[in-house]
């Protein structure tokens, strides 16, 4: 897997995007052209829908917005995806990371772009991964998964009836069978692939490639890192800040069930941190802060209560802790990595899963990422939470990568002393004209990726199974595959 020092350039660099329109088979029609600043990509794992995104693009031409009824290449009602590419540009040589496969969710269309100087139509384009495809199409039958069924075959089952579209598929193998399952007519088929994976220890998401994936709790089976942020040189982070909130700072759990002899009885049990030597002792300064009540249909009697309440206080003992990275962009991040953050002045020295991540498609901002202690309660397992805890500091350049958001550069400090700068920019050399709806353009047509100055493109894919390819395109439309990478 690749840290953060291995995969940001030794050297100056500009943050260059490319968004692809794809057909139905998952092919490219086309490369969409002037894409305007303060695009991003984010990831959020609190949320139903872990990838999302937001961009603007000129439409001279007209061929994008969507229009009733002949529509457009970005119609919505077209079911079109979007694939977006961000990397860096290092004179010219371009590093792309795929951020996601986008199903587009709304178009807006002004006339101009508010305070520039701009040609209108502008169109603000915003999209979430393939998860809202599969949500959206709700059962219109009733639907079942026999008990004793694999986790692999419960998936594979309803992506059968719900999304036979979505072939491309990765599970980590796991002993755990399901529970018989029943859905009804107008229940989501993605909620219910939720909490398949998670009755068995798993998530299940959509990564950066558009493959679905479904992969063992990262808390109890850690992968190795794929990003570290240490103080020293070669460091990408500007600034660490580490929260720590009693926010909720549950320290108790109430259980309640249905008596079987009458129904105004109500039935309950609660378990506290009893620990006099726990921060968190519920007869202690601390006091007693338990969580939402919890109703459980089975229990019947309050030591069942009490006994469930003792099982599932773990979940939710403790403080709130997260660290928040801003850094320069780490487009190849994925939900649910391990990050390493070393940061003496926070006293900051741990292992963390990410959480949330901001990758910025320009040069405009830094990127931000999120991440919280192992064994921390991941959402799939707690129930999904559509309320992200969004955290933003301003910047601070004290690493070794220094961004200067007045100028949009990133200065980067070399072994030998030296630095150099990089100034602002977006668009990459060759995909100005024959995009689709680009300025001056020939208007829509199909086109390989663009070749980029002499250097070429360097494109990382990930393959089905949950390997890397290393492809190389170069401005005469030839692609090879330089490496196949094995996942750790």
């Amino acid at each position: 897997m690749t840290s953060a020092q291995d995969a940001l350039p030794n050297a100056p660099f500009r943050v260059v995007t490319a968004v692809a329109v794809l057909n139905q088979d998952g092919s490219t029609k086309g490369w969409l052209t002037d894409i305007m600043p303060g695009g991003t990509v984010t990831i959020d794992t609190t949320a139903e829908v872990v990838r999302t995104c937001s961009f603007e693009i000129l439409d001279p031409s007209g061929l994008l917005m969507p229009l009733w009824p002949s529509g457009g290449y970005l119609d919505p009602s077209k079911g079109v995806e979007v694939q977006i590419f961000s990397g860096y540009d290092v004179d010219g040589a371009v590093t792309l990371f795929s951020l996601g496969i986008f199903y587009l969710q709304e178009v807006d269309v002004a006339s101009g772009s508010g305070g520039t100087t701009a040609p209108g139509p502008v169109l603000t384009v915003t999209a979430n991964d393939r998860a809202e495809r599969i949500s959206t199409n709700l059962f219109t039958d009733a639907f079942s998964i026999a008990q004793g069924t694999s986790i692999a075959q419960a998936v594979l089952d309803v992506l059968a009836s719900q999304a036979p579209w979505c072939t491309q598929v990765s599970i980590a193998p796991a002993s755990a069978t399901v529970a018989a399952q029943a859905a009804q007519p107008g229940d989501d088929p993605w909620a219910l692939m939720q909490s398949i994976c998670a009755s068995g220890g798993q998530l299940i998401f959509f990564d950066r490639d558009g493959v679905l994936r479904v992969i063992d709790d990262p808390s109890a089976n850690p992968a190795p890192p794929t990003a570290t942020f240490a103080d020293g040189l070669g460091n990408p982070a500007t600034s660490v800040t580490r929260t720590t909130s009693n926010s909720p700072g549950y320290n108790g759990v109430i259980v309640t069930g249905q008596s079987m002899t009458s129904s105004s009885t109500v039935i309950s049990g609660s378990a506290f941190d009893m620990d006099p030597s726990s921060p968190f002792y519920a007869l202690g300064p601390y006091g007693k802060r338990p969580a939402p009540p919890v109703q459980v249909s089975t229990v019947t009697t309050s030591a069942q209560a009490a006994q469930m309440a003792q099982a599932l206080l773990p979940q939710v003992l403790g403080m709130t802790r997260q660290v928040v990275v801003d850094c320069a962009p780490c487009f190849w991040l994925e939900a649910y990595d391990l990050t390493v953050v070393t940061n003496i002045a926070t006293r900051t020295d741990e292992v963390l899963i990410l959480e949330q991540a901001t990758m910025p498609l320009d040069y405009s901002t830094l990127g931000a990422v999120t991440s919280v202690p192992l064994g921390t309660p991941i959402s799939q397992f707690d129930g999904l939470n559509n309320q992200p805890s969004v955290a933003a500091y301003a910047p601070v350049s004290n690493g070794s990568f220094n961004y200067n958001p007045t100028t949009g550069t990133y200065t980067y400090s070399s072994t030998s002393g030296t630095t150099g700068s990089v100034g602002t920019g977006l668009s990459l050399s060759g995909i100005g004209s024959g995009g689709l709806g680009g300025v001056g353009g020939m208007g829509f047509g199909i086109f390989g990726i663009p070749g980029v100055g002499g250097g070429g493109v360097t494109r990382f894919l990930r393959t089905g199974n949950g390997g890397y390819e290393v492809k190389r395109d170069t401005a005469d439309g030839v692609t090879t595959v330089e490496r196949t990478v094995e996942d750790a």
